[in-house]
C-alpha cells in the first residue's frame, strides 16, 4: 500500500514539474506571471541576428531602465519624461507570449534599426528577477534579457 502511494505521489510530482510553462523555467512558481513581470529591470542582453548590441542599447540613456507594472503598462523613460517610451503589455498563448504595445513614442530602439511596435515576444524565462524574451522579427532572431 505504501509503495502504491509513493508511486501516485511521484507520478503527480513528475506531471507537475513537466508542466513547466517556459522552456528555461522556472519549473515551479507560487507567484503569478503578472507578479513576476512587475519590477524595475536593467538591460542584461540585447542580441539581434547573432550580433550583441547590448552596449549600443545601454548607451541610449532613455532605455537603461524598464519599469513593468502589474496593471498592464510599462515604460522605459527618463524621470524628466524627455525621452523613452511608454505602452501596454498583454499576455497571450497561455501566458507564454507577451505583446509590448508601445504608445509613446511609436517606436522603441529605433536607432538600432527596429521599431518594435506591437511585437509579440516569446517568454523564454520568467523568474522573480529575470525576463528573457525572444522573437523572430523581419527574418532576424532577437534576444532581449532584462534583470532587476
Amino acid at each position: 500500500m505504501k509503495f502504491n502511494s509513493l508511486i501516485v505521489v511521484l507520478g503527480c510530482f513528475v506531471c507537475f514539474i513537466s508542466g513547466c510553462r517556459y522552456e528555461d523555467g522556472p519549473a515551479i512558481s507560487f507567484r503569478s506571471v503578472e507578479n513576476r513581470l512587475k519590477g524595475e529591470y536593467n538591460i542584461e542582453k540585447f542580441e539581434k541576428g547573432g550580433i550583441d548590441l547590448t552596449d549600443s542599447l545601454k548607451k541610449m540613456i532613455c532605455y537603461n531602465k524598464f519599469i513593468i507594472h502589474k496593471s498592464g503598462d510599462f515604460k522605459a523613460i527618463e524621470p524628466n519624461g524627455t525621452c523613452g517610451c511608454r505602452g501596454y503589455w498583454v499576455l497571450y498563448d497561455n501566458k507564454k507570449k507577451i505583446n509590448l504595445d508601445i504608445r509613446w513614442p511609436d517606436t522603441l530602439i529605433a536607432p538600432l534599426g527596429e521599431p518594435f511596435d506591437n511585437v509579440i515576444w516569446d517568454i523564454e524565462r520568467l523568474v522573480d528577477d529575470e525576463i528573457h524574451l525572444t522573437v523572430n522579427y523581419n527574418n532576424q532572431f532577437i534576444k532581449f534579457d532584462l534583470r532587476e
